[in-house]
């Protein structure tokens, strides 16, 4: 009876230790996964291979291969081969990562992938913008005979790989998916026909947005006397498509497009030009102290005005016309046919003075008026009361003022300021001004603005 019972312990323990093997056995297998790049990937470049490996008793190493040849080997996480595809032949690879535990055990995993060649130049001169614009990076480069679409590649910041972010048919593209102003995107580009026919990357370039609300659009202008060139350039007015930009060295208006193009000489003086003023069908042209109001080709009536230094003039509602003289530091208003009506100003700094008395305005109503050195904006009625006043401190003087809609655009010498009538500033616009002294907006809100220190002309858009 004993040794019946010690057969059977034997025999149970025999069995239990036969079953621990077999378990230890399953235990030493590793797992082992190619966590990147995916199955069946097309791989134009130089790429990492990411592996994850595990066992219970731990992992001596990882072996990666690629069609049977060892091209890398790991002895400790993390497990990534870097592979450099310039010695590969264009085709189908099979991609094997193949792990090893402590125990001894090994396990594999095994993908498919293709190794794809350029055969077209990369494109040359890639481009991105840094701060031209406040809320997009432009991207250019140059054209490559024969290719038929590109596709742009933006790295993320995060996990700094580059990603495809479009495919485009012209060399341009504009990326709107900026997260930050002033933060550094990366990017480049290759020509890309199909999957057998396509280049290599371009080098890369960074671009960034300002983060202000209005882009620039062209500038133009230089010192000269060619008929895209200017002596002096402070005034400027828009009408119809076309910039009229006056010129006080030269002693003329010149017309341009928006773009930027020299269209025609408006008109020749004998005299320091304003730009026109346009109302309804008929516009002021002012040369001096000069006022001329036409029609088409015809001068329906010229007076002289008792003032010196005229700098801007508007018409309100009853077709009176108002004059700005910075040296007299007086406001004249006149009826079309050059008859005096009123005018009032003293130099000085107190409310209703003037101090270099610059742009005017027809406002709400009010006579809105700016002041150069005392860097006010001023409201009176149309009987010259004064009715109050804003101080722009920042500001590098005030100058010419445009009313659209119903916003004040005041150039601030460093900065256009857009207000309202309650004086709620709405915008500061900073630019690549040095002395911004004309402005005038488009039916679009395009903002153009002379610097009469650089004989340029800026143009700005609306952010969308």
């Amino acid at each position: 009876m004993i040794v019946c019972l010690k057969k059977k312990w034997l025999v149970a323990a025999v069995a239990a230790c036969l079953f621990l093997s077999a378990c230890d056995e399953d235990i030493d297998v590793p797992t082992v996964t190619i966590l990147s790049p995916q199955p069946n990937s097309r791989l134009a470049e130089n790429f990492i291979v990411d592996v994850s490996a595990n066992a219970a008793n731990g992992i001596s190493k990882v072996e990666l291969y690629l069609d049977n040849v060892m091209i890398g080997r790991a002895d400790a996480p993390p497990y990534e081969y870097f592979v450099n595809i310039t010695g590969y032949s264009m085709g189908d690879y099979i991609l094997k990562a193949v792990a090893y535990s402590n125990a001894g055990a090994t396990q594999l995993e095994e993908i498919s992938i293709t190794i794809l060649k350029s055969t077209i130049p990369a494109p040359l001169e890639f481009t991105a913008t840094k701060g031209r614009y406040g809320n997009k990076v432009a991207l250019t480069w140059n054209k490559s005979p024969g290719v038929t679409h590109y596709e742009i590649y933006k790295l993320d910041n995060f996990s700094l790989q580059y990603g495809k972010i479009a495919t485009v048919e012209s060399n341009t593209f504009e990326d709107n998916a900026i997260e930050s102003p002033l933060t550094q995107f990366f990017y480049k580009v290759r020509a890309y026909n199909s999957d057998a026919e396509f280049s290599e990357f371009s080098d890369h370039d960074y671009g960034y947005t300002s983060g202000e609300p209005y882009d620039l659009i062209t500038s133009f202008g230089r010192e000269g006397t060619n008929n895209d060139e200017f002596g002096m350039i402070v005034h400027l007015s828009y009408h119809n498509n076309e910039l009229f930009l006056a010129d006080d060295y030269r002693q003329r208006v010149v017309a341009f497009n928006k773009e930027g193009n020299f269209i025609r000489v408006h008109q020749l003086y004998n005299g320091y030009p304003l730009a026109p003023y346009f109302f309804g069908d008929k516009r002021l042209n002012i040369y001096n102290n000069t006022i001329m109001v036409e029609e088409g080709p015809t001068t329906l009536n010229s007076f002289v005005a008792d003032l010196i230094g005229i700098r801007q003039a508007t018409v309100d509602d009853e077709n009176h016309i108002y004059v700005a003289a910075s040296n007299s530091n007086k406001i004249a208003k006149y009826d079309m046919q050059g008859n005096l009506i009123l005018q009032w100003g003293v130099e000085g700094d107190l409310p209703g003075q003037f101090n270099a008395s610059w742009g005017i305005a027809f406002f709400h109503d009010n006579i809105v008026v700016s002041n150069y050195f005392s860097k006010k904006v001023q409201f009176f009625s149309k009987s010259g009361v004064f009715i109050k006043e804003w101080v722009f401190a920042d500001a590098g003087g005030t100058f010419n003022i445009y009313v659209k809609d119903d916003f004040l655009y005041i150039a601030c010498g460093n900065y256009i300021a857009k207000t309202d009538y309650d004086g709620l500033v709405i915008e500061k616009i900073y630019g690549l001004f040095t002395f911004a002294t004309g402005i005038a907006v488009d039916e679009d809100e395009n903002i153009f603005v002379t610097d009469a220190y650089q004989r340029k002309i800026y143009a700005y858009r609306k952010n969308d």
